[in-house]
């Protein structure tokens, strides 16, 4: 894990890193160690859409931590699809079909460039 650190550290948007720290950080039940490490990694580098991608896969779908999570990440990258499409799943694993309504219009709007 250590090498893996030492990766995500220069390159905090490597997908192959990230999935791989991921995989480890549920097999051994350090859950919540991954979760500091990638907090600390987006403290510095919130333009990382694979490094949201990877802390927002830490939590299941509809906890408490995922809208949040999502919500951030959309302020942080207001214009990104991937962003949009997160927090629209958490509305959705929520029951919260007005936002997520709303977010979906907001994806439709970026997608056809209006």
């Amino acid at each position: 894990m250590p090498l893996l650190q030492a990766v995500l550290a220069t390159m905090p948007d490597d997908r192959t890193t990230l999935a791989a720290l991921v995989a480890a950080w549920k097999q051994r039940g350090e859950v919540e160690t991954g979760r500091n490490t990638l907090d600390a990694a987006l403290a510095t580098t919130t333009d990382a859409g694979n490094l949201w991608l990877a802390r927002l896969a830490l939590e299941p779908s509809g906890s408490a931590l995922e809208l949040p999570l999502a919500q951030r990440w959309t302020a942080s990258m207001p214009d990104s699809l991937q962003a949009l499409e997160a927090l629209l799943e958490a509305h959705a694993a929520l029951g919260m079909h007005e936002q997520g309504e709303a977010v979906a219009r907001r994806i439709v709007a970026l997608s056809s460039g209006h």
